[in-house]
């Protein structure tokens, strides 16, 4: 599809790929096109996810874009049909036998396998349960149990991004274990309180930055001055004085 250039060069192009991969879990597809390949996921007016994608391309070739576009068809391809392939090795298995293999994947040299993790995971929530008064223990015990089995799964070892998710599909139809696989690895990043504090240390770090060529010294230069001269208060307490406060010479007069 030709499209018109953006006011930065950057131009967006329509691609497409075969309608069969549609019959993959919508996650899966999304995965392919938005994390891996930077794409822009399409559906159709009734909400579901078409056969089809968005790509944006930073240059206007001679053919409109027809040869981009099928440089990217080609790589989403390859990539959907390993999709297709673990999806389909996957589900061979029920997730209660994905599981047994968590004890030969190492969560720690100190702390033991995944196994070994579960097994404590299984015992906390238990615990838990005991003490909230929660009576339905097998169902706490089969959640802990099948908490992390997708992580030995062919799509999950390709795809790290679909932890949880693989957990779930592969348990479709068991309810309440279904909805706990997914929820497990959450949060899969930090929450907004931290993201905040890193925003202002961020800042704060500009701000330094910005008063270190302001004054022309380095910036550790003008830590180490500022630490070694630092602002005195007045003997009333009152505000800073301007006397008292460091500033080095420019650069000019020295």
């Amino acid at each position: 599809m030709k499209s018109p250039a953006s006011s930065n060069g950057r131009c967006p192009l329509l691609g497409r790929f075969d309608a069969q991969f549609l019959t993959l879990p919508p996650e899966v597809l999304i995965s392919e096109m938005k994390v891996h390949q930077r794409y822009f996921a399409l559906a159709d007016k009734s909400g579901k996810l078409a056969n089809g994608f968005i790509a944006v391309a930073n240059m206007q070739t001679k053919d409109e874009g027809k040869s981009v576009i099928a440089g990217n068809e080609r790589v989403l391809r390859a990539r959907l049909s390993d999709g297709a392939f673990y999806w389909e090795q996957d589900r061979k298995k029920p997730l209660s036998d994905w599981a047994k293999g968590l004890n030969d994947v190492v969560f720690h040299a100190k702390v033991g396998t995944m196994g070994e993790k579960v097994a404590r995971i299984e015992k906390l929530a238990l615990a838990i349960a005991d003490a909230v008064g929660f009576k339905d223990t097998g169902s706490v015990s089969r959640a802990a149990l099948l908490c992390k089995a997708d992580l030995t799964t062919g799509m999950v070892g390709e795809f790290p991004e679909l932890q949880g998710i693989m957990g779930r599909l592969l348990r479709a139809g068991a309810g309440r274990e279904a909805g706990n696989c997914r929820r497990h690895p959450r949060p899969l990043q930090a929450s907004r309180p931290q993201r905040l504090a890193a925003r202002q240390r961020y800042r704060r770090h500009r701000r330094a930055r910005r008063q270190a060529r302001l004054h022309h010294l380095p910036l550790r230069r003008r830590r180490k001055t500022h630490r070694q001269q630092g602002p005195v208060r007045t003997a009333k307490g009152g505000a800073w004085r301007a006397a008292d406060i460091a500033r080095p010479a420019p650069r000019s007069a020295r």
